[in-house]
Parts: C-alpha cells; sequence; structure tokens
C-alpha cells in the first residue's frame, strides 16, 4: 500500500471484539517542518483541546517514531522530552499526554491503540511504566514492517478482525521484546563498567575475577564473555594493562624504587613485575625509566 499524508481506521465501536489485542484505532502521520496539525479525521475524544490542556485516553497506544523528531510530557512525565527517529512511546491510560513532531525537522509517525485490558498486563510485566513510557533503539526495522502489514490489513478488512488484532499482537510483542532487550543490555552494560571501575581502583590489591564478579552480581563466566566483548580483552588482560600503565608513570615520574614500583601495582616479587612489564612493553623496568628520561632530555 502506497503511503499518502495521512491514514487512519478507528474501531471506538467495535471495543468488545472478541478478539484479544483488537485494535481501537490505527494510523500514520507524515509531518513535514511547519506542517498544519493535526492532519486527518479524528474523533473528538482524541483531539478536543489536545495542545491546550492535553489529552487522557482510557486505552494504551503505541507510537513508532519512524523519522524526524518530536516532543513528550504528561502528568507522570511532566518535563517535556525530545523523541527522535526509532523511539517507542506508550501511552497509558488515564495519564494527561501531549506529543507532537518538532517544527523544525517534521516526522513520520505511526501508532496501534488498544484496549487496557489487554495491554496493560504485558506493560507492566515488561516494566513500561507511566514515568518512563518511551525508548530509543539505535535501529527499529522490524516496527516499520509490522506496522505497514498492519495498515495492508486494516485497508483490506471491515471491521476489526482476527487478522486486524494478529497484527496488532505483533507490533505489540515486537516493541516489548526490543524494550527488554535493551533494558538487558543496558543492566549488562552498567555491570560491565563497574567491573571496570573495579579493575581500576585499586592496583595494589589485586582480586580474583571471581571476587569481582560476586560484587557486580554476575557469575565470572558471564562477566568474562560480556566484558572481552565490550574491550576486546578479558578483566586480567585489562588490569594488567592498567597496572603496567601505572608503571610506566611512577618509572617515568617519580624517584620510586623499582621494588617500590612493583609493590605499588601489585606485584609479589621483583621478578615477577620485571617479567611482565618487559613482556609488555619490551624493556626491563630500569631500561624504561633510562630511555624515558633520555629521551626527556
Amino acid at each position: 500500500m502506497k503511503k499518502d499524508d495521512f491514514f487512519s481506521r478507528y474501531y471506538l465501536t467495535e471495543r468488545k471484539s472478541p478478539w484479544p489485542f483488537a485494535p481501537v484505532s490505527l494510523g500514520y502521520n507524515r509531518y513535514v517542518p511547519h506542517d498544519t496539525f493535526p492532519k486527518g479525521n479524528h474523533p473528538p475524544s482524541h483531539v478536543a483541546n489536545y495542545l491546550i490542556t492535553g489529552r487522557i485516553l482510557d486505552t494504551v497506544t503505541l507510537v513508532h517514531v519512524v523519522r524526524g523528531a518530536g516532543w513528550f510530557q504528561s502528568d507522570a512525565h511532566p518535563q517535556r522530552t525530545a523523541l527522535p527517529a526509532n523511539t517507542l512511546l506508550f501511552i497509558h491510560p488515564g495519564v494527561r499526554h501531549v506529543y507532537r513532531f518538532d517544527e523544525m525537522t517534521g516526522w513520520d509517525d505511526e501508532w496501534v491503540e488498544f484496549r487496557k485490558e489487554d495491554a496493560c498486563p504485558l506493560l507492566a510485566e515488561f516494566g513500561v511504566t507511566p514515568e518512563n513510557p518511551f525508548h530509543t533503539f539505535p535501529v527499529a526495522g522490524g516496527m516499520a514492517k509490522g506496522f505497514q502489514s498492519l495498515f495492508d490489513a486494516a485497508t483490506a478488512e471491515s471491521g476489526s478482525g482476527p487478522l486486524l488484532a494478529a497484527h496488532a499482537y505483533r507490533i505489540l510483542a515486537e516493541a516489548l521484546t526490543l524494550w527488554r532487550h535493551d533494558e538487558q543490555a543496558h543492566h549488562a552494560d552498567s555491570k560491565v563498567e563497574k567491573m571496570r571501575e573495579l579493575l581500576e581502583s585499586d592496583l595494589v590489591k589485586v582480586r580474583t575475577l571471581d571476587e569481582l564478579s560476586r560484587v557486580c552480581g554476575m557469575s565470572a563466566s558471564r562477566m568474562r564473555f560480556l566484558f572481552t566483548q565490550a574491550y576486546g580483552i578479558s578483566p586480567k588482560q585489562y588490569q594488567m594493562r592498567m597496572r603496567i600503565r601505572r608503571a610506566q608513570d611512577l618509572l617515568a615520574n617519580s624517584s620510586l624504587s623499582v621494588t617500590a614500583i612493583a609493590e605499588l601495582t601489585g606485584f609479589d616479587s621483583i621478578n615477577a613485575f620485571s617479567r611482565q612489564f618487559r613482556k609488555a612493553t619490551g624493556l626491563s623496568p630500569r631500561e624504561y625509566r633510562t630511555t624515558d628520561r633520555e629521551t626527556m632530555a
């Protein structure tokens, strides 16, 4: 189906459809910079005083920002917040809200509206709240494909039948799957960052991966995998790199003995320190200090 600037279907009289996740409404908008808002025909419940006092619906609406940018605010999220492309926004029932495109950029958005009894339990399960109603993703290409299938079905269907319900549910499932994966990735990223900070915070007391992983709340094997994926080297290798860098700094900028520097960087003996330092730099600690000072001179 070729897209015009506006498309919508409202099934407000069919909210009691026997099909779970049968859409209450669906559609898309294309707004260019400084465009008229809103476009198309909408029922009074969806547009009356929208930009003046905000809108309250008794349904759940999923909005996908496809292109451009816009903004959102609500009673539960009072700060006006930018919505860039690839953002998914959930409008919760009973929450006064306003969202629209940015006048300077315009935007393309698409939406599907659900009965609250169908969608709210899933939103709660996936941690989508009125206070945290949107997420921006690196890509959300599957959403556009799902919406296109929904719009094609809406054009062919005379009402809110099983095919529409199936397509609408698929879109909701895709959105919540993206949401959960993003939350899990953020959670994992925060643990990896905590591990990195721990590795750098105390180079004198060298703790094992098992000890550090317990502090971060993750198994050692999982932490090793995620850390290596993020930094290209294992936590043990990263820690050794930081210890050698600290030793290089002390050799170049202090008069501390090599033995004292070995102790300050967590080595049990001068031999172990010299071996690891030469492996990393190609020079012994004393050679490095002499070479560095000759270079400075």
